[in-house]
């Protein structure tokens, strides 16, 4: 957690541990796995964990209870914004997923690469990640200007996800590659 009081640990082959005393005791939680990765909220509340081969599981009362969600491949690392909505994880071999619902649903975005770590901002809108024996990429939010006389313009095999959020108005929802707005 932000405060530093509540803490989370995982053991490959071996289980996840949770401390809500800064890591003077620790109580050991769900059942062994290959644990690769865990992420936490900043109140220390919402977790996530992945095992090894993909399996992706979340937690809302700061590890007591565990549910497995997605498969996604092998994962190697998790990140989360501040509130725990916002989550992205590596998958070696496979792609970035993110997930904007506190890890119920996930959407494969960008190349595949060995990606081995994985960051993101407490807004959750700036990610990094890193490939094994390649290079880092970084993705933050495009932005549009207001209107209708505007345009966005981008290069060959870039894409972006908008949502109409009313009164001529886009929402950036996600993005592959660089963007201008005029």
């Amino acid at each position: 957690s932000a405060d530093g009081t509540k803490l989370v640990a995982v053991v490959f082959d071996g289980q996840i541990y949770t401390s809500t005393t800064s890591g003077t005791s620790w109580t050991p939680r769900e059942s062994s796995r290959n644990w690769f990765s865990v992420a936490s909220s900043s109140d220390g509340a919402k977790l996530v964990a992945v095992v090894e081969s993909g399996q992706i599981h979340t937690s809302t009362d700061s590890g007591v209870t565990w549910t497995p969600q997605a498969s996604i491949g092998k994962c190697y690392s998790v990140a989360s914004s501040a509130d725990g909505t916002k989550l992205v994880a590596g998958v070696n071999g496979g792609q970035i997923y993110l997930s904007n619902d506190s890890g119920i649903t996930w959407t494969p975005r960008g190349s595949v690469l060995p990606w081995y770590a994985v960051a993101s901002s407490a807004d959750g809108t700036k990610l990094v990640a890193g490939a094994y024996g390649g290079q880092i990429y970084t993705s933050s939010p495009a932005t549009t200007t207001p209107g209708t006389a505007g345009y966005l313009l981008g290069g060959q095999k870039t894409a972006i996800e908008l949502q109409y959020i009313g009164n001529g108005q886009f929402l950036p929802l996600s993005h592959e590659g660089a963007f201008s707005a005029y």
